[in-house]
């Protein structure tokens, strides 16, 4: 769920790119994206550009954004249950039970990774 709540440095360029996702284009929306994550680098930044590569239906380059997010925030439960929603979409099925495993230790509280991962064996 993108939510501008989430953002913790007040990027501008994230919230533009937000911004845009409700009123504008996707297209602007990873304009915005890829330039906050150009000028400083962030889990945040590729999170928010990953979810619009995403939304453009271009799951290859989401993939790539959120693993480098995990990259740079390891310990954030939601960047694994994404990725593995991505991974579903692909049918990269072990792939996804993995990340939403990792999101589940991550956060045992969270019920989500636990009935995305369920829903893998009824594929």
């Amino acid at each position: 769920m993108i939510q501008l709540s989430l953002m913790q440095g007040g990027d501008i360029f994230i919230e533009k790119g937000l911004k845009a996702l409700k009123t504008e284009s996707i297209a602007h929306a990873i304009s915005f994206f890829q330039e906050s994550v150009d000028r400083s680098p962030s889990a945040d930044g590729y999170h928010m550009l990953g979810m619009a590569h995403h939304k453009n239906n271009d799951i290859d380059q989401a993939i790539a954004c959120v693993s480098e997010a995990i990259h740079l925030s390891p310990q954030n439960s939601d960047l694994y249950l994404d990725r593995g929603q991505f991974f579903q979409t692909l049918q990269k099925i072990e792939l996804a039970e993995k990340d939403f495993s990792l999101s589940i230790l991550l956060n045992k509280k969270n019920d989500e990774p636990y009935f995305k991962r369920g829903l893998l064996y009824l594929l």
